[in-house]
């Protein structure tokens, strides 16, 4: 090759860099440091003060909220097939538009401070309302709207919109350029893109996890979707554990700092989650840990009529009270003070009777999200900001357990449907000598939670899969399952308790809902065990 043509292939390279990332954006990607930094301090507050609504702020509220109910169709519909049901038979936008649209002009460009997470909710909902106006209403709603504004045209009452979307953005979500320029962009780059696809993050601890995740799919449930395997630099996936993956077929190992390295950059554990789910090229993912297995085929999830109707599909995990998350409870019922009729529902809220019977709602090892679908995308990117390094470090992880309560507080926060599995998680283990009690209980104790589908069969588990040692590199010693313990909703209350003996998480549990593993359940999991013994290599780490 001569050098006129080796300059050349360098100038479409520089080129192409160039638009991949912006010349501000590319500084400021030169300019991190090249090692781990300290994250930002957590400030001292009264925590009373981080969830306390004005008058105003809660007239605001219910006002964006009854707006994005109605674009939800819900004006004449039964209550009883209502997500969000904040709407009278008497209600009209026509009477409250011009004031909500010039809060939400005023509020978008307004700083705030990020502890208060009803601040960061008024702001995202004005772009969620401005975006759906201008992209998705129908023509007559469209003028409509922009007759009872101030702007004196159509056009200008669109760009008025628009500028509420690019403000906002601005102020909470900066860090999504690059790759995207705006939130319209990404949202067309999810509507072109391939439609389903699998997400796994994966360190070089859970490497051989991942990798046998991957197996089981291919190979004993036939799913050929492409699947994607984040990690966040060559810190976290040694080099020859990334080559590994890429040489796995429809496989890809991507380096979530190229993406939002605003935010990923301070990456932490679970918090890398939201940001892979946005930062992938497919339309619905998937979202699976690299620890998890399954009972049947994942993909039903897709053609549930659940799934189908919000485009999401979210898993409860235990229903445990331990006193150091109450807060979080708290925590939603005073930035959400208008609870969706669903959310009202869920016995994490303040609304159940038997009042904060759980500290934990959901669990994040599976979550299913269709990005194609508007709310459901800008529900992400707040359960990403959520996620951030400050709002982690001074709301979210001081007052719920990691990263999980994000995706359905976000949606509630979003009015966006949202979907729960209809049963609490449950454990996958063994039967004990200490788990026997008076009233003739069993009990099924083990560090690994499970899952029923819809039909009450068992679906999948997380903790480990088949490993002793989740993060054993060779020589894998395998766990001998016998049981499961599930836990329905309409479950006896009495004999639902979570007990930690030291050997687990036991669920002391009515007979009836304590099950032997059935022989062909047992013999999938022999065939997990040997894609262990016999399809896992050990990477030499040179």
């Amino acid at each position: 090759m001569n050098s006129k043509r080796i300059a050349q292939l360098a100038a479409v390279f520089l080129l192409a860099l160039v638009l991949w990332f912006s010349t501000d954006a590319l500084k400021r990607y030169k300019s991190l440091p090249k090692k781990p930094i300290q994250n930002p301090e957590v400030p001292i507050i009264r925590e009373d003060l981080i969830y306390k609504l004005t008058y105003n702020d809660k007239i605001v509220d219910l006002m964006q909220i009854q707006f994005l109910d109605y674009l939800n169709g819900e004006l004449g519909m039964k209550e009883d097939e209502v997500f969000g049901g904040s709407l009278t038979k008497s209600y009209s936008y026509r009477d409250k538009w011009q004031y909500l649209h010039s809060f939400n002009k005023r509020i978008a460009k307004k700083g705030y401070d990020i502890r208060f997470f009803h601040r960061f909710a008024l702001r995202a909902r004005a772009a969620l309302i401005s975006y759906r106006i201008l992209y998705e209403t129908p023509p007559a709603l469209l003028q409509d709207l922009a007759t009872l504004s101030p702007e004196p045209s159509l056009t200008e009452f669109k760009a008025s919109l628009l500028k509420v979307i690019e403000d906002v953005t601005k102020l909470l979500y900066p860090w999504i350029n690059p790759p995207f320029t705006s939130i319209a962009q990404m949202h067309m780059s999810f509507l072109s893109g391939p439609d389903v696809g699998i997400v796994i993050t994966c360190g070089t601890k859970q490497f051989y996890m991942a990798k046998h995740l991957i197996l089981t799919l291919r190979e004993i449930w036939n799913i050929n979707l492409p699947i994607e395997v984040f990690y966040s630099g060559e810190e976290d996936l040694h080099p020859s554990m990334i080559k590994s993956f890429n040489e796995m077929e429809n496989v890809r190992a991507v380096n979530l700092l190229a993406y939002f390295y605003e935010e990923t950059y301070f990456w932490s554990g679970w918090s890398v989650k939201p940001f892979a789910m946005l930062a992938s090229r497919f339309r619905t993912v998937i979202f699976m840990d690299a620890d998890i297995l399954f009972f049947k085929n994942p993909l039903s999830i897709l053609n549930t009529p659940q799934f189908l109707k919000t485009g999401t599909y979210f898993y409860r995990d235990r229903k445990k009270r331990e006193d150091m998350f109450v807060k979080g409870t708290i925590l939603l019922s005073g930035i959400a003070p208008h609870l969706s009729r669903y959310g009202r529902t869920l016995e994490y809220t303040n609304q159940d009777p038997k009042r904060y019977t759980t500290t934990h709602m959901m669990e994040s090892g599976l979550v299913v999200m269709d990005k194609g679908r508007s709310g459901v995308l800008f529900s992400l990117l707040m359960a990403a900001k959520m996620n951030g390094v400050r709002e982690r470090n001074w709301v979210l992880y001081r007052m719920t357990y990691g990263d999980k309560e994000a995706f359905w507080f976000s949606t509630e926060l979003m009015r966006v449907p949202y979907y729960f599995n209809p049963s609490h998680g449950g454990v996958i283990g063994k039967t004990t000598k200490i788990t026997s009690n008076a009233e003739g209980y069993t009990a099924v104790c083990g560090v690994w939670l499970l899952h029923i589908d819809q039909e009450g069969d068992p679906f999948w588990w997380n903790g480990g899969g088949v490993l002793r040692n989740r993060t054993a590199s060779k020589d894998f010693d395998f766990e001998d399952f016998t049981h499961i313990a599930t836990h329905r909703l309409e479950g006896s209350v009495n004999g639902n308790v979570w007990v930690s003996p030291g050997n687990g998480h036991c669920l002391n549990q009515t007979n009836e809902q304590v099950f032997q593993l059935t022989l062909e359940q047992q013999n999938l999991i022999e065939q997990y065990k040997d894609i262990f013994r016999y399809g896992i290599q050990e990477i030499p780490l040179n």
